[in-house]
């Protein structure tokens, strides 16, 4: 089936469901953080997952870097934390996928 409970815009955080035959679906959520002159920050969902978060990607934008590696921990239903190579600020573009 088609996706449901699309809330959002494109720039702005939003979510939608994708359903499962039988099953609720995944969930989809996404959105941007702006970040201060650190190396690692919390991220928290604007609305938690009812049950599980099972995978997060991100993307930073790099400024006048020429590299930046970075990682997440701490997944959970209500955020993550991501950590960078290099104190500074920009922004984490970020898509979560759950239950």
């Amino acid at each position: 089936g088609a996706p449901t409970g699309i809330s959002g815009a494109p720039g702005a955080a939003g979510s939608f469901q994708i359903p499962y035959l039988g099953g609720p679906g995944a969930i989809v959520k996404w959105g941007t953080s702006a970040t201060v002159s650190a190396t690692s920050a919390a991220i928290s969902f604007p609305v938690p997952f009812p049950t599980a978060c099972d995978s997060v990607v991100v993307a930073i934008t790099l400024g006048g870097l020429a590299t930046q590696a970075h990682y997440v921990t701490g997944v959970s239903t209500t955020g993550f934390n991501i950590f960078w190579s290099t104190a500074s600020s920009f922004t984490v573009f970020w898509v979560a996928i759950g239950r």
